[in-house]
């Protein structure tokens, strides 16, 4: 689910607006109780860089996916139990250059705002966590959604915990996706098979040429193919609390 061009590596995901939801430094207290869904065992970063000269940048586009398996673990973002989702977070490395690297007509962060911005979300990252329903194989139903989250300078080069407002209710077996609506340099290109994700679309649109057709789930109760697996390592994490 990469789309190339010259210096810049792309894969579709998705992001939003911040609605009523109060962001905190990572470590901060989510709850003495709280499961940490995506916690981080290995110490990688994300693929961007700043640096025009190195001219690479990766980021997700378009789409909802989530993270089926990390390291030996299976499933780790899959509610154990019935409880609630407290907050999330995300991982990101530097933002990209608006200097246009050698050989290039654009810089990696125009690229991204021309390609993925939209009249709704507008040119940056947006992003929210969704909770997902496996119907049946890989098919998902989306059950809810957390408040949009427009993505600030205050997030690059940082581990950052987003606190929620209001808990998203999450039942035994459901799974929590990261959307988002624009684009997120939030992912580390072919992990050698360490780490597995899965996103929405159809078997035949998962190749390079189909990235820029992938769209994020959005219609509540609304069921979709989650049919394109990759080996990359996306970068967010969620945080559970068991039901009492």
């Amino acid at each position: 689910m990469i789309h190339k061009r010259t210096t810049t590596l792309l894969a579709a995901l998705v992001a939003v607006l911040a609605v009523g939801v109060g962001m905190l430094a990572a470590g901060a207290a989510t709850g003495a109780d709280a499961m940490q869904f995506g916690k981080q065992r290995e110490r990688l970063k994300p693929d961007c860089t700043n640096d025009p000269k190195l001219g690479s940048c990766t980021a997700i586009g378009s789409v909802t996916g989530f993270i089926n398996k990390l390291g030996k673990t299976k499933k780790p973002f899959v509610a154990p139990s019935n409880g609630k989702i407290v907050a999330w977070g995300l991982e990101l490395r530097d933002k990209p250059s608006n200097k246009v690297p050698p050989g290039e007509e654009t810089s990696n962060l125009q690229f991204f705002r021309d390609t993925f911005g939209n009249d709704e979300y507008g040119d940056d990252p947006v992003a929210r966590i969704s909770i997902l329903k496996r119907v049946e194989g890989t098919r998902f139903k989306l059950k809810r959604n957390s408040p949009d989250v427009a993505i600030p300078g205050s997030f690059y080069n940082q581990d950052t915990t987003i606190t929620l407002a209001k808990p998203l209710r999450i039942q035994k077996g459901e799974v929590v996706a990261l959307s988002s609506m624009t684009w997120l340099p939030n992912i580390k290109e072919s992990n050698g098979g360490n780490t597995n994700w899965r996103a929405k679309g159809n078997a035949s649109k998962c190749q390079e040429s189909a990235t820029l057709e992938t769209t994020p789930h959005r219609g509540l109760k609304t069921t979709r193919g989650y049919k394109c697996s990759f080996d990359d390592r996306l970068f967010y994490s969620a945080y559970f609390v068991p039901k009492g």
